[in-house]
């Protein structure tokens, strides 16, 4: 039984405020034993300020240890997929509760063309990201040869996950979008308007 808590409120009010209202709100629903808090990602305008997720739940771990955090949703094809395992795993490491990833491609072209990336590359860069971070996330030494990342030489991620690990999702809206999550192995996230 989670919350969503976001940086979200009248308009006009600072960001800072908008930060430590939603801090404020994880720290109550922590007090009140939800499981989760989680958070959505969104850049450049009013709707949920939140460019970076996972640096905002790393401040509701440290203020609300045991508590579960979740992401709905991470945009894998913005990210670079190194740093992104990279980033998961010093959460989770850093963490008490369970971490749970929901990931997606996007929506909002504008965020697209903010970053200089292809929207009609979504889909592509999303799985090669997913099979980037599954393959750094096993505590081994790897290479990788795709089409937006290549690793020749072997690196090792650190921090290396020990017996938590983290749960991970595949957002959907639609079947189309529901058939691609199966093909890559990742259990559904959607909103139960679609």
């Amino acid at each position: 039984f989670a919350y969503q808590i976001g940086a979200v409120g009248e308009a006009g009010l600072p960001d800072a405020q908008l930060y430590n209202e939603a801090l404020a709100d994880a720290e109550l629903i922590h007090r009140l034993n939800y499981d989760a808090a989680w958070v959505i990602e969104h850049h450049f305008s009013d709707y949920y300020p939140q460019p970076n997720p996972l640096l905002l739940l790393s401040h509701v771990a440290a203020k609300c240890p045991g508590l579960g955090l979740g992401t709905a949703v991470m945009v894998l094809p913005w990210y670079n997929p190194i740093r992104f395992a990279e980033d998961i795993a010093m959460l989770q490491t850093l963490s008490a509760g369970e971490l749970h990833i929901g990931m997606g491609r996007g929506t909002a072209r504008s965020e697209y063309e903010a970053f200089g990336i292809s929207m009609e590359t979504a889909r592509s860069r999303f799985a090669e990201a997913w099979e980037l971070t599954r393959l750094a996330l096993k505590g081994e030494p790897f290479t990788f040869d795709g089409e937006f990342v290549k690793i020749a030489d072997p690196i090792l991620l650190r921090p290396q996950l020990s017996n938590k690990t983290p749960n991970f999702y595949g957002a959907i809206g639609s079947p189309g979008s529901a058939e691609i999550m199966a093909d890559l192995d990742l259990p559904p996230l959607c909103l139960s308007n679609f």
